[in-house]
């Protein structure tokens, strides 16, 4: 014992004065990096609070996920009674609005807020994913670059970036797992990422495609990569383990009582997956602003504006095909030595495999006819974005290591060039902010509701929860639909029992210039009668009956 005791140098020798010194130390670097990382997420909100004021107009879909945090601000924690479909966003968005509710009460603000927040999570997070392999310098470029991608996003992006739920929570939730998987060994990281893709996965399906096929993936990946089962072991059983989590969870939820799943919108067919294919060379320029008058609008900003976003569009094309070659190289190499010598490609096969997860998605659910199916392909942008960043940082390494000329004025040269991009992409963003917000006629049909006492109502589904939100909950409109028989009943989708049970309702308001439903006058007057007066408010119908009526609770959608 006293042998070994003496070959202890008594350098290695810890006292427990020091003990007690190094923990202070590391809670005050933990309180520094938190209040950082809080600082940016702010501060990122702020300016995507205004950019999505002046991209998105807001809906019932986001108005919904809404009053689902209002429904769990109230202790209906599992939502008992609501029908929501596999999207329900019940353990990703909805969390945060049932804070947001919580702290404020059920405000419009939030319709831009609460996706901007979630929008900034989404770029520190990757800022800290290109930070992981790399710091000073290459560092810096990469973060910089996934700040131009996606903290200057193009009007095109920005519409579904800063829009709420569009899956970009769900996006959030994967990157997250993917840093917790990053060193490829089971520990806490590998628990909260299993936490967060069974989260992901009662939540909103995507997840599967996101998150979980790609881990499974990677994992398998990484043994080969190192000619070893056990490298990849544990990226492979964070998948498993999350499924198997999340029917857990689901099935726990449905024993207590919980939200009822009505079916989602189907897979497209062969021949509409082969068209949606043809289209992501049209949609995904767009979304990265190259292109965009067509179809997307460029929100006012430049024609120039387009050259800098074609600079970022090739550093993602380039990120991801550097990571798609760097993977098959390292498969088909092998190399046991490598999960020692460096592990940036865990990251990097997750990200990749996430990102073609998602055009899948796209492929399987997109209608190429329709431009709101490029939301499908945002997060495929957020992870591409990523993989641009860490592309810079790689290239930012060689260039500091070339020859002494390079080395000298290639720096240089590229902070100008740098420069230049976020220049124009910024004046891109100052355009769109001084371009008009986009109307939409529900703020002004929930002022006239309000200043003439009508309170309790019902509607087409796209001009009801919008309404109800629009003004902070002081009027209530329930969604309806007609059913077989011709009469109006409840909208059993995106919709709480507690909304019809029991309540009086006394008007009905419906866009005719966008019929969905077939919610009209017709409809109206067949199942309650001749209304006492018809108003016309911004393009929208407003019936108001002279008795108070109520609706049958059993929809069918």
């Amino acid at each position: 014992m006293a042998r070994n005791a003496a070959a202890i140098p008594a350098s290695a020798v810890i006292t427990a004065d020091e003990r007690r010194s190094g923990t202070p130390r590391v809670a005050r670097r933990i309180v520094r990096i938190t209040s950082w990382t809080l600082l940016a997420i702010v501060a990122l909100a702020v300016l995507f609070c205004f950019v999505s004021a002046h991209a998105v107009p807001g809906n019932s879909d986001g108005s919904t996920v809404i009053l689902e945090g209002q429904s769990m601000s109230t202790g209906h924690l599992m939502l008992q009674g609501w029908a929501l479909s596999s999207d329900s966003f019940w353990t990703i968005d909805a969390v945060v609005y049932m804070f947001a509710v919580l702290v404020a009460g059920v405000h419009a603000i939030f319709l831009h807020l609460v996706p901007a927040l979630i929008a900034s999570a989404v770029v520190v997070t990757g800022v800290h994913i290109v930070r992981a392999d790399w710091r000073g310098a290459a560092g810096f470029a990469g973060a910089a670059a996934v700040l131009a991608l996606l903290a200057l996003p193009s009007h095109a992006l920005a519409f579904f970036f800063l829009q709420g739920p569009l899956h970009v929570g769900t996006a959030l939730l994967c990157l997250l797992a993917f840093v917790g998987l990053g060193k490829g060994r089971f520990g806490w990281g590998w628990i909260v990422a299993v936490v967060l893709l069974a989260a992901g996965t009662i939540g909103d399906l995507q997840t599967i495609a996101l998150g979980v096929v790609p881990a499974l993936l990677a994992g398998a990946v990484g043994s080969m990569r190192c000619r070893n089962w056990r490298t990849g072991l544990p990226t492979s059983a964070a998948a498993v383990a999350s499924i198997a989590l999340a029917v857990v969870v689901r099935e726990v939820a449905r024993a207590i009582g919980t939200f009822t799943l009505v079916s989602a919108a189907p897979p497209q067919s062969i021949s509409q997956a082969i068209l949606n294919f043809a289209t992501l060379g049209n949609y995904l320029p767009k979304l990265l602003g190259v292109g965009t008058a067509a179809g997307f609008g460029s929100g006012g900003a430049p024609h120039f504006a387009e050259y800098a976003h074609g600079i970022g569009l090739l550093a993602v094309a380039g990120g991801v095909l550097v990571a798609v070659v760097g993977l098959l190289l390292g498969v088909m190499d092998g190399d046991k030595t490598a999960v020692e010598r460096s592990t940036s490609w865990r990251l990097d096969d997750l990200l990749v495999f996430a990102f073609f997860g998602d055009l899948v998605v796209f492929l399987a659910l997109a209608d190429n006819a329709d431009p709101p199916s490029a939301r499908y392909l945002t997060a495929g942008v957020i992870f591409g974005s990523i993989l641009a960043g860490r592309l810079i940082a790689r290239l930012t390494v060689r260039l500091l290591r070339s020859g002494p000329k390079l080395r000298r004025w290639g720096p240089k040269l590229g902070c100008v060039l740098a420069t230049a991009v976020v220049g124009v992409l910024a004046t891109g963003v100052a355009f769109n902010l001084a371009h008009p917000s986009p109307n939409h006629p529900y703020e002004r049909v929930g002022a006239f509701l309000e200043q003439h006492g009508l309170h309790e109502g019902i509607g087409d589904y796209w001009s009801s929860s919008i309404v109800t939100v629009e003004t902070d909950g002081s009027v209530e409109v329930r969604p309806v639909t007609r059913n077989p028989h011709g009469q109006l009943v409840r909208y059993a989708r995106e919709s709480s029992s507690d909304w019809y049970t029991g309540q009086q309702f006394t008007f009905l308001v419906y866009n005719p210039a966008y019929p969905f439903g077939n919610v009209d006058t017709a409809t109206a007057v067949a199942t309650f009668g001749q209304p006492r007066s018809r108003y016309h408010v911004a393009g929208i119908e407003v019936l108001v009956w002279r008795h108070p009526f109520t609706l049958s609770s059993h929809g069918i959608s």
